[in-house]
């Protein structure tokens, strides 16, 4: 019998949830308190639908899933808060995906493997946690160009600040558009994460000169390939370093650990932007490990799986966004 994950770490039958004292440990476990007996009880029955819907998870999927600190909150500001990252960018913030690499995809793989985790190769600074704001896309556009910095650069790990990206660039809502606009076209380094700390909602732009050596030449778009095959963006994440990997966060509810295996898809709804920086295989499936933004206490310490070679991210939708470093040999920059 698939087991269920409760706030207390308990694990009882789905079939046996008393979803009374799931609540009642659950409001202890996230020392939640309401202002009134009728918001309580409006936040009990969301509770219980989140319930059905985590048993639903777990029953048709490998990972496994269960009330987390969003436990009392609708889809809908669920997905309004812990997201951020727009559809459909406007050609001025994103152009066209440029030429990917003539590099042989199989090439890279046998060459290379199918296995990596860059955090044990010093490329991933620790979790972050973006809190109550909608900056997704500035912790994936600063995770990738801090993991070129390394990969690519072979410069130590440095934190690259967010709060530079949310109030200075402008094309906010984009990994790759706000790569390229800020980065490229300014041809600029990136500030330090502890020189231009992190707020969160947007202030005056105000660079320091305390920078980074991440000085970034141009942006890979990898999409999927046909029939969801994802060979192609691993060979880029050994190639290039991590990259922006963008999803439905809605998907991610009540994630505790495992390797997600059935993703659901809800159409036009690619609306998060996390971090890939592994894969590897267990017991027969292949995975991509991704980092996200929700701090350590999310999913596996901060981290998810997802099962490669299927959604997300969807097809038509970029399957990894890549950094290439400017080593300085090069003056002309790609834009």
């Amino acid at each position: 019998m698939k087991l269920c994950v409760f706030a207390a770490l308990a694990l009882v039958p789905c079939a046996q949830t008393d979803d009374r004292a799931a609540f009642a440990e659950w409001k202890q476990a996230y020392a939640r308190q309401y202002n009134s007996a009728e918001d309580e009880a409006w936040r009990f029955k969301i509770f219980q639908a989140n319930m059905r819907y985590y048993e639903a998870r777990n029953a048709n999927d490998t990972a496994v899933y269960g009330p987390d600190e969003f436990a009392d909150w609708t889809t809908e500001e669920f997905e309004a808060m812990y997201s951020g990252m727009q559809n459909d960018p406007p050609e001025s913030c994103f152009p066209p995906f440029p030429p990917l690499p003539t590099e042989d995809v199989e090439a890279v793989l046998r060459e290379k493997g199918t296995t990596v985790d860059w955090r044990t190769k010093g490329a991933v600074t620790g979790v972050k946690n973006q809190g109550q704001f909608g900056t997704c896309w500035a912790f994936g556009a600063t995770g990738t160009v801090e993991g070129m910095n390394v990969a690519q650069g072979g410069n130590p790990l440095e934190s690259i600040s967010e709060q530079e990206l949310i109030d200075c660039g402008s094309c906010g809502g984009y990994i790759g558009g706000s790569i390229r606009d800020y980065y490229v076209k300014k041809h600029l380094a990136g500030n330090t994460e502890q020189s231009y700390p992190y707020k969160g909602s947007s202030g005056s732009c105000h660079r320091t000169s305390s920078v980074t050596k991440a000085k970034v030449k141009s942006v890979v778009c990898e999409r999927n390939g046909a029939g969801e095959n994802q060979d192609n963006v691993l060979a880029q994440l050994q190639k290039f370093g991590p990259g922006g990997y963008v999803i439905d966060a809605g998907g991610l509810s009540g994630y505790k650990s495992g390797i997600i295996s059935n993703y659901p898809k809800r159409a036009g709804k690619i609306n998060h932007a996390t971090l890939v920086v592994g894969a590897g295989e267990e017991n027969g499936v292949p995975y991509f490990i991704v980092k996200n933004s929700w701090g350590a206490s999310f999913g596996e310490k901060g981290y998810y799986r997802v099962k490669r070679n299927t959604d997300p991210p969807q097809l038509g939708n970029p399957g990894g966004i890549f950094a290439v470093y400017d080593d300085g040999k090069d003056s002309s920059v790609l834009v």
